[in-house]
């Protein structure tokens, strides 16, 4: 009995001290799980934010990686556009050297040539106006052979001489035009060649078009004709002659009478012919202004 009551007495007491216990320590323990539970949810907090972090580094990096690949990129295209460009500058050097020794090349021809042209020219001209004399000079002669046949027997032996003498002037003449027509047919070959030689250095550098572009002539207005007397009408005075004394401003009898005869001789360009006589170009020329014929006596 006393047994029983003792086991009584010790499970009631100690469910009494579990239950004093249960009450006091319930709410130090609910308190600190609380804690705990706030704790791991700070924790958890900073965990995401740093994982939110992380990714957000991750993808700052992808993209600097990726920016850091196309400006790589971009560098090597710049660098390949560059050496084309210096390879580009290097060939436009190269041909615009050659291209400057091609057109020099062509400047010295074309003054070589400019040089002989002119020369040409000179010496055609020379040989044009030798040629123009000695063909007068033929025509004077012959007029002065007829003259002295006409007037021989009225003469008698001294005209016989005269003509003889102008026979031998007539045929000294004809053959030096012969020989100046010769000499001007070849200086003509040479202009022909010249001018051949010329135009394909103008062609030449017309393909350059860096020489500059030549400003051409401006042409030439043909001066309206002088209106005149006929010279031609007085003996000694053929197409040469006329020509020549229109080109020195004489085209009028009036003015051949005016005139000296040294002015006339130098107009005409006479120098050693002893058979041309102005002085008979004068005093046919008063004839005509007279009104008549004019007299070839």
């Amino acid at each position: 009995m006393f047994s029983i009551e003792l086991l009584a007495g010790l499970l009631i007491g100690w469910v009494l001290c579990w239950i004093v216990d249960a009450k006091y320590w319930r709410p130090k323990i609910e308190a600190e799980g609380r804690e705990l539970q706030y704790e791991n949810r700070t924790l958890q907090r900073r965990l995401d934010k740093t994982q939110d972090e992380r990714d957000a580094a991750t993808q700052a990096k992808l993209k600097a990686e990726q920016a850091l690949g196309g400006a790589e990129a971009k560098a090597k295209e710049a660098v390949a556009t560059r050496d084309e460009l210096m390879k580009k500058a290097e060939t436009a050097q190269a041909d615009s050297h050659a291209a400057r020794k091609e057109l020099e090349k062509l400047n010295k021809e074309r003054d070589t040539l400019s040089t002989g042209a002119k020369e040409n020219d000179k010496a055609l001209a020379a040989a044009r106006k030798a040629t123009e004399e000695a063909q007068a000079a033929v025509g004077s002669l012959e007029a002065q052979l007829a003259e002295a046949k006409k007037s021989r027997k009225a003469e008698g032996k001294a005209s016989a001489a005269e003509a003889e003498n102008v026979r031998g002037e007539l045929a000294e003449a004809q053959s030096r035009n012969v020989q100046l027509q010769a000499e001007l047919d070849a200086i003509r070959a040479k202009a022909d060649e010249a001018n051949r030689l010329r135009a394909e250095n103008d062609a030449l550098k017309h393909k350059l078009e860096t020489a500059g572009s030549v400003p051409s002539a401006a042409p030439v207005e043909a001066e309206s004709p002088v209106a005149g007397d006929d010279l031609e009408k007085i003996r000694g005075i053929g197409k040469v002659f006329a020509r020549r004394l229109n080109d020195a401003g004489i085209y009028t009898y009036s003015q051949l009478v005016a005139a000296s005869p040294d002015e006339l001789r130098d107009a005409a360009g006479i120098r050693t012919m002893r058979t041309v006589d102005p002085t008979d170009w004068v005093r046919q020329a008063e004839d005509l202004l007279a009104g008549g014929e004019a007299d070839p006596s």
